[in-house]
């Protein structure tokens, strides 16, 4: 591009005329340029120095930048820039024109070294990066049909480096369905110069995918060459495929209804979509102490022989990416320092899945994994982990209508038969209020008081605590006491903490263990209670714990479960919610609460794991 109109008809002809592949094209100004026409459509620019806007210095320095683009500078004796703008515009050359030839060859010369560089270092840099890309190169003359390939493009596409090439015999290359929307593809980049970017299938057995870009170069206004580069991206093709198939496995694993049944489908998935032929699922049981093999495929069991289960604190890499909870790659099984064979395996890569379990893989050779892996078997684990916390919330939704049903159930019958009674004798009252026995009413009435006043505390019991202060174990056991205290009935604190708790609803822990030993022994009956021996956890802060226990008849160990249950009770007249609200208001603190054997064979209710507070009280 030449801008200016001072010297254009003296320069224009004579360069067009040295350089026989040379267009210049001219524009009158610089705001032209700017407007019309971007640097990359251009080899060259050639600026005069004086332009009515601005210098030539000032618009090759904005226009051509920190390119690479060749720009040459036109002035003449009388009105010339300083050297230190030359500098700062980084001019390729400077040229005055009263001392250059007539036939501009100094000019010509000057232009075709400098674009010879930069299009041999264009080159370099373009066969660097094609080598790292692993992409090949191409170009076609349009003039003479000459078809050019560099090495790398014949290896993508198996073509022999004797064979000649044409566009016909391109063409033949690939499948019958993608020769027709390639040729107009590279007819469009021809006849309207749209940039070419499409993606074909090779005719072959083994099933190969290309792709292809290239661009336009124009001369004279016409296009005559089409450059570009082709890639081998048949890796990337089968994944997208596998990550096709691996809707239908998400599908499946949606429907799954067992942990059984989802760890199945994984190892499926992992095998035949995604081609992990030796691999197993691990996941945590219920106490997540030990990761089970729920599922391996038998290519795995061949080559490592049965896989076992690994205790969560162990020093395998299966336990370790489950810890971590962050994808493991070994590239050498061997160096692992443990005490498991794991056979021909030689690499292994191990994944997590969520907080459920760990999926791993192996292979027979070293170095077999990469990140690549590591994505692809990420995107089946998540679907894992997503079934898996579907599969347990289902389960604990199951369990939970299962008891509402069955604590409604209970409810019911206990509320049904004090009604039924109250109903009787007030019919009778109706009749003949001479016979009429009030008494019988009023116990009916008080006893579904009670168990309406205890299902408000068990609903009470479990929810989140928003009272939690400083509270002395003997101070809150003392007024529980004076709540339930009766003959025959003895009480004792051996030794007092201080304990970080709901105030009300420890009182309501104890009222009721109380009420459960007279209501459950004979007199004459003594409970007693204690703290347990201090612990401290791993990070600093002291645990304690209390026990009440009675030297009453005590709880069979069979029954000691099913004690904590809504509406289990041994009594006629008991409303079985006793213990169960002892066990809510021990969930909702955090405690575990377990039934033992006392010191005289009496019931002893312990509850642990409970955090001293830091707090003393002032008596």
């Amino acid at each position: 591009m030449y801008v200016g109109t001072q010297w254009a008809d003296t320069v224009v002809g004579p360069l067009e005329t040295a350089l026989s592949q040379l267009v210049v094209h001219t524009v009158p100004d610089t705001a032209t340029a700017r407007s019309d026409h971007t640097p990359t459509a251009f080899d060259c620019v050639i600026s005069e120095y004086v332009l009515p806007d601005e210098t030539g210095t000032a618009f090759l320095s904005s226009y051509v930048g920190d390119s690479d683009l060749p720009s040459l500078l036109l002035a003449s004796e009388d009105a010339q820039p300083t050297a230190s703008e030359v500098v700062s515009a980084n001019v390729t050359d400077y040229f005055v024109i009263d001392r250059m030839d007539e036939d501009c060859a100094t000019l010509a010369g000057s232009i075709e070294n400098a674009v010879t560089r930069r299009n041999a270092s264009h080159n370099e840099r373009l066969e660097f990066a094609l080598e790292l890309a692993d992409a090949g190169a191409w170009e076609y003359e349009i003039g003479t049909g000459t078809v050019w390939w560099n090495e790398q493009a014949r290896a993508i596409h198996g073509v022999l480096p004797e064979r000649t090439l044409s566009p016909a015999g391109i063409d033949e290359l690939y499948t019958p369905d993608d020769r027709r929307r390639i040729r107009d593809a590279f007819d469009r980049t021809i006849d309207e110069r749209e940039p070419l970017d499409e993606i074909a299938e090779l005719d072959s057995d083994d099933r190969q995918w290309v792709r292809i870009r290239g661009k336009p170069i124009t001369s004279g206004g016409s296009v005559t060459t089409v450059r570009g580069s082709c890639q081998d991206i048949t890796s990337f093709k089968r994944r997208e495929e596998q990550f096709k198939f691996l809707h239908s496995a998400a599908t499946e694993l949606i429907q799954a209804s067992s942990r059984e049944e989802a760890a199945q489908i994984t190892i499926d998935a992992a095998k035949h979509i995604l081609g992990y032929s030796k691999a197993a699922l691990r996941l945590v049981d219920e106490n997540d102490e030990v990761l089970r093999v729920f599922a391996t495929t038998k290519d795995n069991v061949a080559a490592a022989g049965e896989r076992p289960d690994y205790r969560v604190d162990e020093d395998v890499p299966a336990a370790e990416t489950y810890r971590r909870g962050q994808p493991n790659v070994f590239n050498d099984l061997n160096a692992t320092q443990d005490e498991y064979e794991r056979g021909a395996l030689r690499s292994g890569l191990y994944v997590p899945v969520g907080d459920h379990g760990v999926f791993s893989c192996g292979n027979l050779d070293p170095d077999a994994y990469d990140q690549t892996d590591v994505n692809i078997v990420a995107v089946l684990t998540k679907l894992t982990a997503t079934a898996l916390t579907r599969i347990e919330v289902d389960r604990e939704l199951r369990q939970k209508r299962d008891q509402l049903e069955d604590f409604t159930g209970t409810v019911a019958h206990d509320l049904r038969n004090p009604l039924n009674s109250a109903d009787g004798y007030l019919d009778i009252a109706r009749r003949d209020p001479q016979d009429a026995d009030f008494e019988v009413i009023q116990d009916s009435l008080d006893r579904m008081g009670a168990i309406i006043d205890d299902l408000l505390r068990l609903a009470r019991a479990g929810k989140s605590l928003d009272n939690v202060t400083s509270v002395s174990l003997a101070d809150v056991t003392e007024e529980a006491w004076q709540h339930v205290q009766t003959d025959g009935l003895t009480m004792a604190v051996e030794d007092d903490i201080v304990i970080d708790a709901d105030r009300e609803r420890l009182l309501h822990v104890l009222e009721n263990l109380f009420r459960n030993a007279i209501d459950h022994n004979d007199p004459p009956v003594s409970l007693t209670v204690g703290a347990l021996e201090a612990t401290q956890t791993s990070g600093g802060a002291s645990r304690s714990g209390f026990f009440v226990e009675d030297d009453g008849s005590g709880i069979p160990p069979d029954a000691r479960d099913e004690a904590f249950e809504h509406g289990h009770t041994s009594l006629e007249d008991g409303t079985g919610f006793g213990l169960s609200i002892v066990q809510h208001v021990a969930d909702a603190h955090g405690w575990d609460v377990e039934i033992t054997e006392g010191r005289t064979d009496g019931a002893r209710f312990e509850f642990r794991n409970v955090p001293l507070s830091s707090e003393k009280i002032t008596q």
